[in-house]
């Protein structure tokens, strides 16, 4: 009866320990939602779409693209942006943030109209776009590193920094070399 008594004694104790350890991990939890700033989400939706147009445009890029150059860009875009996605959707699912699935309605436009050029015309039109967009993604992740709430997002943003500007570096040498637009 000794026995029972303690092994009850132990785990009720041990069950009163376990409760408040629970519920402050509920809590810690549901805070990490709560650190997620305004400026954090637009971000995070932002380079959603982003990353969501970049695969679609580099894929259509690494088709249409007259000039090699063009297509080694859209491939590199097509794997770089797929992985920025896929990290984005992960973190944004550790934090409770819903992200979009594809890119803005304005983007998507861009893409429908790059459907229907070919050749030099479609490498004229999404080259310069490209040196455009990247400049507008860097000045993106630098305003969320500066003025994020979120030490995880604004991680994200940072470490994205050198992959774009690589990009942007690119699509200038690509531009240079296109010499007829």
């Amino acid at each position: 009866m000794r026995k029972g008594l303690r092994f009850l004694l132990v785990a009720a104790l041990a069950a009163l320990v376990a409760l408040p350890v629970a519920a402050m991990a509920d809590v810690a939890t549901h805070r990490d939602h709560h650190k997620v700033s305004r400026q954090d989400k637009m971000f995070m939706t932002d380079a959603a779409e982003g990353a969501l147009f970049e695969v679609q445009a580099g894929a259509l890029a690494a088709r249409k693209g007259v000039n090699p150059q063009t297509r080694a860009f859209g491939r590199q875009m097509v794997r770089d942006h797929s992985r920025e996605y896929a990290e984005l959707a992960r973190l944004a699912h550790r934090l409770g943030v819903e992200i979009p699935d594809e890119p803005s309605e304005q983007q998507q436009q861009a893409i429908a109209l790059w459907r229907q050029l070919s050749g030099k015309a479609f490498d004229c039109a999404y080259i310069p776009y490209e040196v455009v967009d990247h400049m507008l993604d860097i000045e993106h992740n630098k305003t969320e590193v500066e003025q994020g709430h979120n030490p995880k997002v604004r991680h994200f943003a940072a470490r994205w920094l050198p992959v774009l500007q690589s990009h942007l570096d690119q699509a200038e040498e690509v531009l240079a070399d296109l010499h007829t637009c």
